[in-house]
Formats: structure tokens, sequence, C-alpha cells
């Protein structure tokens, strides 16, 4: 809404006192002199902040000379006006010297509610007096209201006549203005809201209409009217703002004709195609005109192209009833909104059936060509815009509306490509779904326009960069010739697929050798294994059978010499030492045998070993041996080697055992544990620590030795006085 001050309009005799909606316009001079001072400082900073940031702005120029940054700030406001435009949502005062916009909203309808008493718009007229803040807006800075008390009643101002400079700036947004123009269009929106398009000074501004009233301003089209309403120019994403707009509150009150349209439409000056905008002094370019000439292409209630004679051109129009190939007088608006001239907002007028001329062969090359005239020097000699063309070409790509409806097509000539537009939707037959693929030559028949750049060139001109065709329906593309089957696409892809069946071949070859290879290892390593079994398993045969035999022959040739002939006591001690020696031979021989034979590489095998020998090795020392172990064992092999480290080991404990230990009993545990075959030799003796110096510890070294090459452990724990545990560990991968 706008504020108006009651001294500086013409009203100020007016006296309205607040108790009876009639008060005393006058300021107090001191304070009048004070804001004129804070109001010109702060316009000549161009800060919108006043001068003391806690007191409200109360003029609208404060408001409006705000940076979008500063309006954020919801700086307060309060001020004193005329509503002299209103909405439901929003409305616009005037304070005497400038408008601004105040929101709204239903987000700040609670709150007026609880401070003004009510939420209901004040009618034009209105007096207010408003408590608020700042807001950015879409486009200038507006007010958001928290209070809205109203005063009285008042006139409205008179609006401005402004240049166009100032509304092309936007400057004059929400400002209360008049202009001048031709109406060239109007679109209805509802019973009472219309939208028209007025044409002034060259510049098409939107009017939008909230009360159409009694008025038929249909009726109106071609009419020159003065109309007065509130300047809102249109605004982008950027708060930029792009289009002229008037907010126009009632036609019979805002909206004067000046001059009437013509009855017929079609009593307007008629002018050939190719001088539809030529050079004249006459400044009524912007009225109606009438041309004449065939329809060669339409969509109808949209668009479609006329020509007579070698120039063609685009009517825009909401007829539903244009047909190709009709004759038709066109009365309608020149729109100069593109690089070529056009009609917009035409009526028609069927005059029969016409002649559609033959579309004219050509090229890219020749529609494209840059030579073939100057805008500054001649017409163009090959002027084709708007004219049927029959081109040929290759079918790059379709762009689909939906499932067998196409909406466009690219086609590629002369090494260069253009689009094709299918405005009718039409469905594709089955045969022309087969033969439109891409590499098909194809030949087209259409509406060809041109396209320009939007900028000058160096000599003035705007040049032709490309252009497009319309088609009427897919009948408009004929197929000449299908692409080779053997397309680069196709050619490439079986490429790629020989290729990666070359590659996949050459890795599978690759695989293959290498699985052989390792197969062959594997085989190789296990006959050798074989081998090796075979020829251990024949040692110790040889060993058993052989050697065996001997040591037994030695063995009964010492018990026969020693019962046929009397010894002396010297000789039976000898002898007594010569059989047992035989017997440790036959014993290490045993052992010999067991660890070379192939048949004893498994886990129980060596436990069995074990217990075996302790229990046979304490039982002459007189030691109890207690032996705890699984009954069952694990399907597992160890190596020869690792049988022999380990045996050794717990020999050797069990001989220290036997020396040093003094003990009556050991406990021999074997087991499984965390998957670690484990052996622990525990006595009841002495001790390792009380016989250390007696007997060194060569024989521990030799035990830590032996179980560190096969990967294993050894541990003494020394009990004192309750005799040593050996603990021996071994890895079961090993």
């Amino acid at each position: 809404m706008f504020v108006h001050d009651m001294n500086m309009s013409p009203a100020a005799g007016l006296r309205i006192d607040r108790k009876n909606a009639v008060r005393d316009s006058r300021w107090e001079p001191m304070n009048r002199l004070v804001l004129i001072f804070i109001l010109l400082q702060a316009i000549q900073s161009g800060n919108a902040v006043q001068a003391v940031s806690q007191e409200p702005i109360t003029r609208v120029a404060g408001i409006r000379v705000l940076s979008r940054e500063d309006a954020a700030k919801a700086l307060p406001v309060r001020l004193e006006g005329v509503v002299i435009w209103q909405v439901k949502d929003a409305m616009v005062i005037w304070d005497g010297e400038k408008s601004v916009w105040v929101a709204w909203s239903s987000a700040n309808q609670q709150q007026l509610k609880k401070t003004s008493g009510s939420v209901d718009m004040p009618t034009l007229g209105t007096f207010v007096e408003i408590e608020g803040c700042t807001a950015p807006g879409g486009y200038a800075p507006i007010i958001i209201p928290k209070a809205i008390r109203r005063i009285g009643m008042m006139d409205l101002p008179k609006a401005a006549v402004v240049p166009m400079e100032r509304l092309l700036s936007g400057c004059e947004d929400a400002q209360l203005i008049e202009l001048e123009g031709v109406l060239q269009q109007v679109e209805p929106r509802s019973p009472s809201k219309h939208s028209m398009f007025l044409m002034v000074d060259g510049h098409s501004c939107r009017l939008h209409v909230e009360n159409a009233g009694g008025m038929e301003l249909s009726k109106l089209v071609d009419a020159r009217i003065k109309v007065r309403g509130i300047f809102s120019p249109d605004a982008n994403i950027r708060s930029e703002g792009i289009g002229l707009k008037l907010m126009v509150s009632d036609a019979e009150r805002d909206i004067d004709v000046i001059e009437p349209p013509p009855r017929d439409p079609f009593a307007a000056p008629r002018v050939a195609l190719n001088l539809l905008l030529p050079f004249s002094p006459d400044a009524g370019r912007y009225r109606r005109k009438v041309v004449s000439g065939v329809v060669t292409f339409a969509v109808p209630g949209w668009f479609f192209f006329l020509q007579g004679g070698k120039t063609s051109v685009r009517v825009n129009s909401p007829d539903r009833d244009v047909r190709a190939g009709r004759q038709v007088d066109v009365a309608g608006f020149v729109n100069t909104s593109h690089t070529f001239a056009s009609l917009g907002n035409a009526q028609v007028r069927d005059l029969g059936p016409g002649a559609l001329p033959a579309p004219v062969a050509t090229t890219v090359a020749k529609l494209l060509d840059p030579s073939a005239g100057s805008g500054l020097r001649k017409a163009r000699s090959n002027d084709l815009s708007g004219q049927l063309v029959t081109i040929r070409g290759t079918l790059l790509r379709i762009e689909w509306k939906r499932e067998n409806v196409p909406a466009a097509v690219r086609i590629g000539s002369d090494d260069r490509t253009f689009p094709a537009f299918f405005p009718i939707e039409q469905e594709l037959k089955e045969a022309e779904v087969n033969s439109w693929v891409p590499g098909a030559e194809v030949e087209l028949t259409g509406i060809a326009e041109y396209d320009f750049e939007k900028e000058r060139n160096a000599s003035g001109e705007y040049p032709l960069v490309a252009f497009h065709l319309w088609l009427t329906g897919p009948s408009a593309i004929q197929v000449l010739k299908l692409p080779s089957w053997w397309t680069p696409a196709r050619l490439g892809t079986a490429l790629a697929v020989s290729g990666g069946a070359l590659i996949l071949l050459l890795a599978w070859t690759w695989t293959l050798r290498h699985r052989v290879k390792a197969q062959t290892a594997i085989i190789s390593g296990q006959i050798q294994r074989e081998a090796v079994q075979d020829e251990r398993a024949r040692i110790a045969q040889d060993m058993h059978d052989e050697v065996g035999a001997r040591l037994s022959q030695i063995a009964i040739l010492q018990d026969i010499f020693a019962r046929d002939h009397p010894q002396s006591e010297p000789a039976r001690e000898d002898l007594a030492r010569l059989a047992a020696g035989t017997q440790e031979a036959v014993t290490a021989l045993d052992e010999a045998v067991w660890t070379v034979n192939p048949q004893n590489d498994t886990l129980a095998s060596m436990a069995e070993f074990i217990a075996h020998h302790a229990s046979s090795y304490l039982e002459p020392a007189e030691i109890a041996c207690r032996i705890e172990m699984p009954i069952e064992w694990p399907a597992l092999d160890v190596r020869s080697q690792t049988r022999h480290e380990l045996v050794c080991a717990c020999k050797e404990a069990l001989q220290n055992v036997v020396k040093h230990s003094k003990a009556s009993e050991v406990t021999l545990s074997m087991g499984i544990n965390n998957k670690e075959f484990f052996v622990e030799v525990a006595d009841n003796g002495c001790g390792f620590a009380q016989d250390a110096a007696a007997h060194g510890c060569d024989g521990l070294n030799n035990m830590k030795a032996r179980l560190r090459r096969i990967g294993g452990t050894c541990d003494i724990a020394d009990r004192i006085p309750t005799g040593t545990t050996v603990s021996v560990t071994l890895p079961l991968h090993t």
C-alpha cells in the first residue's frame, strides 16, 4: 500500500480527527525538519539505514533507497499513507511522495489480528498508520506489517506520466503511473480478471486487470487507450527486472479509450508480406495490418506460415480452423521481437482453396551461404525462411516424445547438423519404425525457419547461424537408402567383441598352461615323494633285516660262548658289557628303523613311540611312569626330521630325569592345544637348579636347538623341591 503525506497532497486542506475518523494533517514543524534532514542524509549517502538505527523509518523514500542486504535486516518502519491498490495478499500505500508494497501474507495475519484486531485488507482510499519492518521483496524493498490502524478515508492521488526510460530501468516500481499505447491482445483468465498486452513506444507491457467490470475488453483490441495502475516489473530469479507490467484495479475507472478500434479488423491497412515493416514516416506501425497469402504449414491454435509471392512469414494465431492449402486474409499485429518480422494475435478469414507452392530443392550449404546477401546492402537472394523446402541428409538421431511418437530428428548434411520438429503428434507406422534407423539416407520436406545471432557483428548485421525444419508428420521424411549392416558402430562392436574374445582366449590359454605347469610340478613332487618314501621303506627294511639279523646273531653267539666256556671274573664282566652294548645297538637300530620308515610319519605313531620309549626307559631305573594322552589322534602327517628331533628332545628330558632328578615318578603328558602338539615330562625329584652345577646345561641347550630347527619351543619349569617340568611344543603345520 502507499502512504500519502496529507500536507503535500492536493487535499492539504482536508482535516481528519482521529476520534471521528477526521484529523488535522499538519505535523509539528520541528519534527518535520528533523525528518527531512535525516531523509536527505540517507539519500546522499546511499544508505537506507536511519541515522539512529533504533528509530523507525517514517518515509517511503527511506525504504526505497535500501539495498537488498539492508532491507533484509528487518529495519523498523512506522509511517502513514493511503491505500492506492490492494488484492488479497498485498497492497500499496502512498505517503504523498512515493509508494511501496506491503505484503499481506498468511504468515503475518495472526500477528495483525492480535495487534490490529482484524485481518481484513484495507480498501482503496483508506488512510492508515502502519508499523512493521522491511524485507528485500522479489524485486524492490517491501514492508512486512505488524500492526495496521485505520484512520479515515481519502481521495486517490493522480497517476503520473513518466518517460519510457524510467520504466525500462525499473525505478518506478510500486508507483501509480499512466501509460498510453495500442492494445494488441486480451487473454481472459476468469470472468473478472484479464491479461492484456499494450504496445507502448515500441515496448510490450503486460496489463493485469483485477476487475474487468462491465467492459468487454476483448473488443478493445487495436484501440489506442490510456491506462492507470501500479507499475510492477516482472523479475527473474536474480531479482532483475525483465519486463514491463502494470497492475490495474478496475477497468472502468482506470482505462480510457482514446481511439476505438475499427469495427472490422480486416478494414485495417492492407500490405504485402514483404512490406510488413518497411521504412515509413508514419508512426502507426503498431496498429493492425492485413495481409493475404496461402497457408503452407499450420499448427491449429498455435501458429502457421503464410506465403505470398517469394516471401513467407510466421503468424501466431489462436484460430483452430487454419489449414494448409487455404487462401486467407490475416489481420494481425507486427511482432518485432525476432530478426524477421512476424504477425501475432492474428485473426484469419478463409477465402477458399489456394495452390500450395512446390517445395524448393536446396542444401544446407545454400541455406546458410553467408555470401547470399547483406542486411546493409541488399536483400538476401535466397531467402527461404518460412518456405517449403526439400533437403537430403543422413538420419543421425531420433528424439521421442513417447513410444513410437517422434518429437524431433537430428539430420546431418554438408558437414552440418540441423533439427527437424514434429509439432503435431503422430505415431509411426510399422514400416517407418523399421526404416527409421540411424545412418539412413533420407529426404525431408518441410518449412525452413532461420536462426540468427542475438548480437550484431562488426558490420552491423545479425548473422544467420542455423536453421530448423517444421514437419507435418512422419510422412514428410522419405527413406532413400538404409545403412549398410556393417555400420562403423557395428564394425566397432564386432572388433571389440573379437578382441575381447581373443584376450579371453589368450588369458584362458595362459591360465591353462599355468595350471598344467603347477599340476605337473605337483605330480612331479608327489612322484618324488613317493620315490623317497619307497626308498626310505627299502632302507628301513634292509636295516631291520640285515643289520638286525647280524646283531641278533652276535647276541646269540655271546650267550653260547658264555654258557660253553668258563670265564674268569674279569672276562665275565667284559662279556656282560659286550652283551649290554649289543642290546643298546639293537635298540638304537630299532629307533633308526622307526624314524626312517615312512609308515610312521603320523602324529599318532610319534606319540605312541614317545610313550613306549618312556615306559621302557624308566622301568629299569625303577621310576614309575604315568602316561596321559588322548586315545585317538587326528590324522596328521609329521615329517621324519620333525619326528627325529622331537623324539631326541624327549629322550634327553627322560635321560636327565634318570641321571639327575632322584625322582620316583614321572608324568608324561601329550596332547593338542591351540593347534600345537605338546609334550610335558614332569618328575617329583630334587629339582633342576640343585643339580645344575653337577651336570651343566648342555642337554638343555641341545633340546632347545632341536626344537628351534623344527619350529618348536622347549621350556623348563623348576618346582624346587618338588621336581622339574620340561615342556615341548610343536606347531602342527610343521
